[in-house]
Formats: C-alpha cells, structure tokens, sequence
C-alpha cells in the first residue's frame, strides 16, 4: 500500500493515521502527514486488494527438477570447453558432477513412479 517516505500527491509522506473506523464500506481511509506539515485523508477501496487472483502454485518438486535439469546443461557446457582445452583434471571433476547430478535426477523419477503406483511406503 503506502508507507512512510513514499511520494503521495508529488509530496513525501512522514506519518500515516488510521482509526478503528478507518476499515469500513469495502474502503480503507487513512490520514496522510507530509514532510511540509500538510496533511490529507485518502481512501483505498479494498475490492482492489482482495480481488487480486492468487498467483500460481509452484510445485517444488517440479521446482527442483528443473534446477537439476538446468545444472545438467550447464555442466555439459563447461564440460566441452575443458575437454577442447586438454584439461583433464576438470573433465574428471565435471563428469564426477555430472554424474552425481543425474543419479538424483533418475532417483526421484523412480520414487516418483513407485508413489503413483503405490510401492513406496510412508514418504
């Protein structure tokens, strides 16, 4: 909403009032004090707030196979580079990465097949 050192009106806003009765009528009024010693009464109308849509769900599981997928690709790119380069310590290093990376990966596809089909108990 609104909070002191925003601009209202061209003005800075210093203090803000409300009042038990500052909620009423699908309005929010309050009180504005400005950095110039002026002061205004505004009001909000609520239906602006409440009626705004939920914003989409995210599944974390999904969340994280896309991390895992995108650290996947990364990899096979700095993997190249060394390869190209001759530096086999890193080739090492990354095929190690890449190789643990895919293993969670497949890992939670089966869990995720053994939970539809009712084999993994208590996850």
């Amino acid at each position: 909403m609104i909070s002191t050192g925003d601009s209202l009106d061209g003005k800075t806003v210093s203090d803000l009032f409300l009042s038990e009765n500052s909620l009423a009528g699908g309005y929010l009024s309050f009180q504005a004090g400005f950095s110039d010693t002026g002061r205004g009464i505004y009001r909000l109308t609520i239906s602006e707030l409440v009626d705004a849509p939920d914003p989409p769900s995210v599944d974390p599981k999904a969340v994280e196979k896309a991390k895992l997928e995108n650290a996947i690709e990364r990899i096979n790119k700095q993997l190249k580079k060394v390869r190209k380069a001759g530096q086999s310590a890193k080739v090492k290093r990354f095929t190690t990465q890449l190789r643990n990376i895919r293993k969670k990966l497949r890992q939670r596809r089966v869990h995720t097949s053994r939970l539809r089909r009712g084999r993994c108990p208590d996850s």
